[in-house]
């Protein structure tokens, strides 16, 4: 009886080791396949990693048009515009308002707290440059590529025009772009306009509103601008800027 429980024993246990050992390689098996195919051929060239904790710069392309800078004009959309101040900041107003005048009205439109109507009772296109709407813009640099850009909403089919006129650092006057952007007559409708320069000197840009030769002066000349916009392109595009009429 003690031989027979003792081979029964036997046997089982060494049914149970052959399990082990089969159940052993059938989970080394699975570790493998897990394993080894992150161990394999990786997807890049294995010898071009940075040392740990370093830096590897790939390649540099140039950015084109992808790079755009924020909007140079100061205020811009007008949203800064003190309560006893007839201009919005960064702007000057003409000094003679029975030919043009600005008014501060809540934003028609666009991102701005306001938007700033101008009207006009007689011709300024022959006005300086100094006495009309304006903004000046600084720190231009020479030979790279701007967009200048407006947002308006023309009343009562009245046109109207933007100029840029480039200064040197000696604020003597280098180049002007005289009609640049002609706002089209609608009536209420909001229209965008894009223009690109180039500057010919290290200076500074000034951008003015004011009347062209189609435009019909009269109580209902009117504009409201919703936005004025400059930015530096990433590359030179010389090829595709407009050239000054005056240099």
């Amino acid at each position: 009886m003690t031989r027979s429980i003792d081979n029964y024993l036997r046997m089982n246990k060494h049914l149970f080791y052959n399990a082990l050992t089969k159940g052993s390689v059938i989970l080394f098996c699975l570790t493998a396949l897990i394993i080894v195919p992150a161990c394999g051929k990786s997807s890049g060239p294995r010898n071009n990693y940075p040392e740990p904790k370093a830096m590897s710069l790939i390649s540099v392309e140039p950015a084109g048009d992808i790079y755009r800078s924020e909007n140079l004009i100061v205020n811009g959309n007008f949203s800064i515009w003190p309560d006893e101040t007839s201009a919005p900041d960064g702007f000057s107003v003409p000094p003679d308002t029975k030919v043009s005048k600005i008014f501060r009205i809540d934003s028609r439109g666009g991102d701005g707290k306001y938007s700033a109507d101008q009207w006009w009772r007689s011709s300024d296109q022959d006005t300086p440059y100094d006495r009309l709407f304006r903004t000046t813009v600084s720190g231009i640099k020479a030979n790279r590529a701007y967009d200048f850009s407006v947002i308006a909403l023309p009343y009562y089919h009245t046109t109207a025009s933007l100029s840029i006129i480039a200064l040197d650092n000696n604020n003597n006057e280098v180049a002007r772009w005289t009609d640049l952007i002609r706002v089209t007559p609608a009536n209420g409708v909001e229209q965008r306009h894009t223009a690109r320069i180039t500057t010919p000197h290290d200076g500074s840009l000034v951008i003015v509103s004011h009347g062209n030769d189609n435009t019909q002066y009269g109580e209902k000349t009117r504009i409201c601008w919703l936005e004025w916009e400059l930015v530096l392109l990433g590359s030179d595009l010389s090829n595709t800027a407009l050239s000054p009429d005056k240099q």
